[in-house]
This record gives C-alpha cells, sequence and structure tokens, in this order.
C-alpha cells in the first residue's frame, strides 16, 4: 500500500514550473543544495521520476546531446517544449539569446504539439 509522495517527488513537484523544463542535474541542485552532483543524487531523482505519477501532459524525455540525460517536461506548453530543446544544444549560451537567434523553432513546436493559438 503507498504512502503517497516521499520527500524528493513532494520536492519535485515544488519545483515544476508549468513553462520550464528540468534537467535531472538541475533538480539535483535545486533539491541537495550542494556543490558537486554525485551519482547517489541522480540516481535518487531518476528512480524518483520514473516512480511517481507525473500530473498532466508532463512526461521525462532523453535529450538528444552527447552527454544525455533525463529532462522533465511539459508536453502541453509551448514554453516548456522550447526549452527542451535549448537543453538540447551544446552551447553555453543565454536561453534569451538562443530563443531571440532561434525564433523558427517555436514554429516547430507549435507543429509538434498540434498548437495553433498559443504563445
Amino acid at each position: 500500500m503507498s504512502r503517497g509522495p516521499g520527500c524528493l517527488q513532494r520536492a519535485i513537484f515544488a519545483a515544476a514550473n508549468p513553462d520550464s523544463a528540468w534537467t535531472v542535474t538541475q533538480l539535483c541542485k535545486h533539491i541537495y543544495r550542494v556543490k558537486s552532483i554525485e551519482l547517489k543524487h541522480r540516481v535518487s531523482v531518476i528512480r524518483a521520476l520514473r516512480t511517481m505519477h507525473l500530473p498532466g501532459l508532463w512526461t521525462v524525455q532523453p535529450l538528444r546531446k552527447p552527454a544525455s540525460e533525463f529532462c522533465l517536461v511539459n508536453a502541453s506548453s509551448v514554453e516548456s517544449m522550447v526549452r527542451l530543446k535549448y537543453l538540447a544544444h551544446p552551447w553555453p549560451s543565454d536561453y534569451d539569446q538562443w530563443k531571440r537567434k532561434h525564433p523558427y523553432q517555436l514554429a516547430v513546436v507549435r507543429k509538434q504539439i498540434g498548437c495553433k493559438d498559443c504563445v
């Protein structure tokens, strides 16, 4: 019998912004507040993500880049899906600069999720 979400799952729910996307590393830094993320931190966050019931259209997707990791993303939010595309790129630029350089990504994401009128 389940006793409800654990402390990590509650922390993930508290951190989850509907228009954001979080990598496992970012979640570890936010939850544990340590300078160096260890394997035990990553494993516990991945296990919590795998076993928790995610609300709405939230999903855990792999990033497609060389040092691949998982990302918590809201599949119904254009902004969240654009952030997922940003996280998959290797260059270390600011998100707002990247978004101004690649405005076509909004149209690509809108087409992917079938949204015509959303921002």
